[in-house]
Formats: structure tokens, sequence, C-alpha cells
């Protein structure tokens, strides 16, 4: 089998290096670029024709600009067809072959009356100039060239879109910018109006919201409160008030009220401290008066020192506390020589022994003697009763004594018996002989002092047996507690 050849159908078709034929490269030649070339190749051919078209007008026109050179009547004659015929188009392209393109008839008379313009004149040369230019437009609709007229006309409407717009935006912005300078001049002139405010300058920026500038009083209300009270809408202003304190206004009236009433405050404050700094100098001076008075009493009363208290009340110098006597007695006697700035209250001083004696009564007719069920015998708490009643008795005789008083007597009472009324007598009578010879013999009382007994009639809640009530003597009297 023999190798393939190397050659085409082509005699002049050689392998490349690449490992391709030259028809194959002109193939990829004609598929890259053969789309491009023939549209190159009819451009040139289009160029070719107008070349051709453009030569046989220049000569068409040299005819007629011949004729129209010697026939001035012919020019009367077309002067109203090339009046209605002439175009708008007032700027040709600055390239002499553009302007043979689009205007070809144009140019051409233009070309031909530049060299002598004295014969037809200006108003003949416009009114050429307008024919030539109907005829161009002709051709250039024959070249396509009007496309780029029609898409100018298409992108008319959009542009005049854009520019109504534009238009419409600034009215807005304009009527929008009265409004609110309507507002600021309305809001200033509110604000000058009312008390507390001064205006001095309204700014209003091109990209910022407006702002009043002035002074305000604190104690006016806030400006947009204003605004609002008198029906008018701040919007979007903004303030900038420095503070300032207004003159003859209600702000003015209630600003000095404010001070007179801070005035008689400090005046009142000032009082106050100064009565507290002379309570504390008459406290410092009180103190140290007691500390004094306090050294003096221990020094001149050292026997009563720890019992009794000395105090400044009311410049009156109160002794307080609990005496015996006869100490008691002694102290009240030389107290009064004590040298004090003040008056002297023994009121409050007690007397230990009258109280103690007060209480020996109580304790005395408190003891009950328990007497066994039936008997004349004591029970065993009754003896300690009994024990208990003859040391209290002993006790009351000897405050007694230390007061000067003269000896008590002493009355036996029996509570009743529940059972035989005549039994219960002479049981209740041999009790109460038997505390008669207990009292006598252990207490060591005499028989003057020891009133007759006495059986009681009433009986008392959880009480039974034998009890003893202390009678005082008085001048000669007998003085008996109240039950």
């Amino acid at each position: 089998m023999s190798p393939p050849s190397t050659q085409s159908g082509d005699e002049n078709a050689t392998v490349r290096p690449g490992g391709g034929s030259g028809e194959d490269i002109r193939r990829v030649r004609e598929l890259l670029f053969g789309e491009e070339r023939r549209h190159l190749d009819e451009l040139a051919d289009t160029i070719d024709r107008v070349r051709e078209l453009h030569s046989r007008q220049l000569e068409e026109m040299e005819r007629r600009v011949s004729l129209l050179e010697r026939s001035p009547d012919t020019v009367e004659r077309h002067l109203a067809a090339a009046i209605h015929r002439r175009d708008d188009e007032e700027n040709p392209g600055r390239d002499e072959f553009i302007r043979a393109l689009t205007h070809p008839v144009e140019e051409s008379v233009r070309r031909s009356l530049s060299q002598n313009p004295e014969r037809l004149g200006g108003p003949v040369r416009g009114v050429v100039f307008g024919s030539l230019g109907a005829v161009g437009r002709d051709w250039a609709r024959s070249l396509g060239l009007d496309r780029f007229a029609a898409g100018a006309a298409r992108h008319r409407r959009p542009l005049r879109v854009a520019a109504w717009s534009a238009i419409a935006l600034l009215t807005g912005w304009l009527a929008f910018s009265i409004v609110e300078n309507l507002q600021l001049d309305r809001a200033a002139e509110h604000l000058r109006e009312t008390p507390g405010y001064v205006v001095h300058r309204v700014e209003n920026p091109l990209f910022a919201a407006p702002t009043l500038h002035g002074l305000r009083d604190p104690l006016a209300p806030a400006p947009g409160d204003v605004l609002l009270n008198l029906g008018a809408s701040p919007g979007r202003l903004r303030f900038d008030f420095a503070p300032y304190a207004s003159q003859g206004t209600v702000y003015a009236e209630k600003r000095d009220a404010e001070r007179r009433e801070q005035l008689e405050g400090l005046h009142r404050r000032f009082v106050e401290a100064i009565g507290s700094l002379a309570n504390a100098n008459e406290t410092v001076r009180s103190h140290d008066l007691q500390i004094m008075t306090r050294a003096l009493f221990q020094l001149q009363f050292p026997e009563v020192a720890d019992r009794v208290e000395i105090a400044l009340e009311d410049d009156r110098w109160v002794l307080r506390g609990e005496l015996e006597e006869p100490l008691y007695s002694e102290f009240k006697e030389r107290v009064p020589g004590l040298i004090l700035t003040g008056e002297l209250d023994v009121s409050r001083l007690e007397n230990g022994t009258e109280n103690r004696f007060r209480e020996l009564r109580d304790e005395i007719e408190s003891v009950t003697l328990v007497y066994l069920s039936a008997t004349p015998e004591l029970s065993e708490d009754g003896v300690r009763q009994s024990e208990r009643l003859i040391r209290l008795i002993r006790e009351y005789d000897e405050n007694a004594a230390a007061m000067g008083r003269m000896p008590a007597s002493f009355e036996i009472h029996a509570l009743p018996v529940v059972g035989d009324s005549a039994q219960n007598r002479l049981l209740e009578k041999s009790r109460l002989e038997a505390t008669e010879r207990l009292l006598m013999k252990q207490a060591g009382l005499p028989v003057e002092r020891l009133l007759p007994s006495v059986h009681d009639e009433i009986p008392q809640d959880g009480r039974v047996g034998i009890y003893v009530r202390v009678i005082e003597v008085t001048a000669g009297l007998d003085v008996k507690p109240e039950n």
C-alpha cells in the first residue's frame, strides 16, 4: 500500500510546515476575513459609483450654470421653486470630499460662483444654494445618507421628554423654594412677635435645612411649640438660639420672683445658720457648765455622787436619784447650799426608804398563811410564808424607825372557810389566836400593836387562810390603807 500523496488537485498546492496545504490556508483566510473583505469591496464599489455620479453631476451643473449665466430670465422663473426647496442645514462638513458626497450640486455651484460671485449677487446666491440643497438631499437619499437624519429624528422625542422633565423639576424646585421661603419668613415673624425671642438672622442654604439664629429666654417655650401653638408648622427648620434674660416680659417677672425667693431662702438659711451657731455655742456652754457643776457636786457630795445625777434642763438644775434615810433627809438639807447658776429642782429625787416602806407594806399584806385542812396547824407552804412574814415585819419596823415614823399596828384577818359556819368560826378563831402568838413570839410585837382580829365575810378568789394588814399611826390616828 503506497503512502498518501502530498499533492491535491491543485498543482501549486504545497505542504506547509504546520501540516496544512495552501488551499487550506486560503479557506481559513476566506472564513476569517472573507466577509470583511467583501464589505470593503462593496464600499469601494460604492465610492466608485459616487465618484462617477459626482463627475456626471458636475458636468450637468456646469451646463446648468452656463445656461443660468446666459439667460437671467431662467433664474427668475426658478426662484420660487428654489425657495421652497431650501433646507435648513447650514453646517456642512469640513472635508471637501464629505461635502461633495452629501451636497454635490451645492458644492459645485459654490465653487463655480466663488470664482465670479458678483454675477448673481447675494439674494440670487441664497436662492441658488436653496435649490441646490434640495438636489443634494435627493442625492443623499439615493445614497442612503438619509438614515442619519432619520436616527436623529428618532432621538428627538426622548430628548424632548428629558428637556421637559428637567424643566418640570426645575419648576417644582423653584415652587418648593418659594413655599419654603414663605414658611421661613412666617416662622421668623411669629417668633419675633413672641415674648422672650429675638431673631437676628435667617439662614437658608441650598442643600441644607434652613436655620433661624437669635436669642431665646430660657423660661420661654421651645420654638417648635411656639410655632405649633400659632398654627405654623416648624417643618424641617433648625433653631440656633443663644440664652438671654429678657426684659419687660412675663418671664422677666417670673425670674425676678424666683430671685426674690432665692434671696429669701438664703436669708432664712443665714438666719438658721446664725441660730444654729448660737445654739451650738449655747450647747457647748451648757455642756461645759454641766461638766463644771457635776465636778463641783461630786466634790461637795461625794457620798451621793454615784447615786444622784444632776442635769441642766430649761435653765434648772434637776436632781435625779434615790437615797435612803437618813441620808435622804440630810442631803435635802445640805443641797440648797450648792452654788449654782440656776434654780434647783429636787422633786425628782426619791426617798428610797419611803419607797421600800410602801413596798414592805404591800408585801406584808400579800402574804397568806395556809393551814392544814380543818386544823390550826400550818402547812409546809404556810411555814415558809410565816417566816417571810416575820422577816418583812421586822424590816418594816426598821424602816419606820429610820424615817421617824410611829410604829404601825397590825390587824389579823381570817378568810371564810367553806362549810358549817359555827364550826368554821371556831376553826378561824383558833387560827387567829395561833397567828397572834406567832407575831408576838417571833416578830416581837407587843400586844398593844395587835388590833382585834377580824373574820372576813366575803371570800377572795384563790386565797384561803390568814393574812395581816398594816395600820399606820399618824399623830395618834390610825390610818388604814385602802383595799
